[in-house]
């Protein structure tokens, strides 16, 4: 009996433990989305480690990242939330097919279709109009 009780404190401990290195990572990767001057490979690779360690925090990091400067980093940040198939993203992916860029256009049409979420239809049908 003694033995299952050390056995489960350890388990909880190793959870707790972990729990706090997830959380300080997407601190960490977060702070890297959010900084301007941050190389667009570093964000990029930032959102991939977001959507793996995934939560709210993250999501909406990589929500916030569609509005980056560098169109590379709004193609990832769409792609990233497509993977995850955060549907509740459906309207910022959607203004996303306004922007300047092709490539992020492209990409929002990609992902809208991707989710398959039905409010993506006036999206997609105001940006043939």
């Amino acid at each position: 009996m003694l033995r299952k009780k050390y056995f489960l404190l350890f388990v909880l401990l190793t959870l707790s433990f972990a729990q706090n290195i997830f959380s300080e990572d997407a601190s960490r990767y977060i702070a890297q989305i959010k900084n301007k001057k941050e190389k667009e490979t570093v964000k990029i690779s930032a959102l991939a480690s977001l959507a793996l360690i995934g939560g709210p925090e993250a999501a909406s990091a990589i929500v916030a990242a569609i509005t980056d400067k560098n169109p590379s980093v709004r193609v990832a940040a769409i792609e990233t939330l497509a993977q995850l198939n955060a549907d509740a993203a459906v309207p910022t992916i959607g203004q996303a097919l306004e922007d300047k860029n092709e490539r992020v256009q492209n990409k929002a049409i990609w992902a809208l279709g991707h989710l398959g979420n039905p409010k993506a239809v006036p999206f997609l049908t105001q940006s043939f109009l």
